[in-house]
């Protein structure tokens, strides 16, 4: 039954990844994203990891989203800037070479493998994994979000022309 639930999230999860980037509206999009982040979740707690699904639905789909639909709001958007125009061409081709050679990467993927004793995604595990093997990634992630809340506040400072 684990199975079968887990093939249907991760069908539903492409899905809405898809219409996340696809789609034309901005708030739109923050709503197919935040559905994806609770499938995430439910993804997570199929395999067993609680402590990283409730940390999903808290941190990413609770406060990240909101965020996200405070900057969408704050940058006052006009009617027409809602409606971007299709990728060309040139965008879906690299899009389906990208999505191709992501297939062959998972095709070609032995079993998941372990990391560094993370196995159950309890509080002790995930806490040792960050803060012990993987200290200088989050600290650089920790300054790539706060790039981004700069910017997203930079963006939102503009005076409309």
């Amino acid at each position: 039954m684990n199975l079968v639930l887990f093939y249907i999230f991760g069908s539903v999860l492409v899905l809405l990844a898809g219409a996340v980037v696809l789609s034309r509206n901005p708030v739109y999009s923050a709503g197919y994203l935040v559905a994806a982040l609770f499938l995430q979740a439910g993804i997570f707690a199929l395999l067993g990891a609680t402590f990283l699904a409730a940390i999903q639905v808290l941190v990413y789909a609770g406060a990240i989203m909101v965020l996200f639909l405070f900057v969408v709001m704050l940058i006052r958007l006009r009617e027409e800037d809602l409606y971007r125009p299709r990728p060309g061409p040139i965008a879906l081709a690299g899009a389906v070479v990208l999505f191709g050679e992501i297939a062959l990467a998972i095709a070609h993927a032995g079993p998941p493998a372990v990391v560094r004793g993370v196995a159950t995604g309890s509080i002790k595990d995930v806490g040792a994994a960050l803060y012990m093997g993987y200290a200088i990634p989050l600290e650089v992630l920790s300054l790539l979000l706060l790039a981004a809340m700069v910017g997203a506040v930079s963006l939102a400072r503009r005076r409309p022309t």
